[in-house]
């Protein structure tokens, strides 16, 4: 995952009429673990990820998790353009 790609991914994860498909989100279970085997996923694949790994309830993000989530989809994430 290069820095664009997810740029483009948290754009259309902060959309308000963006509606995020949780039940697909099972490549990404232990993304954080070492033994984790990189997978090829879309950008609203990363972006549902990201709306759910980094979304809070008082409406605001988690940029910590979304720290979390560059840096190991860095090496673990091939996205699709």
């Amino acid at each position: 995952m290069t820095k664009d790609e997810l740029n483009k991914a948290w754009a259309i994860a902060n959309q308000e009429s963006f509606v995020p498909d949780y039940k697909t989100l099972g490549w990404s279970i232990g993304f954080g673990l070492s033994d984790y085997q990189p997978v090829t996923i879309s950008v609203e694949a990363l972006a549902t990820l990201i709306h759910y790994q980094c979304g809070c309830l008082d409406m605001t993000w988690d940029m910590e998790a979304l720290d979390e989530i560059a840096r190991h989809g860095k090496n673990k994430f091939i996205v699709l353009a």
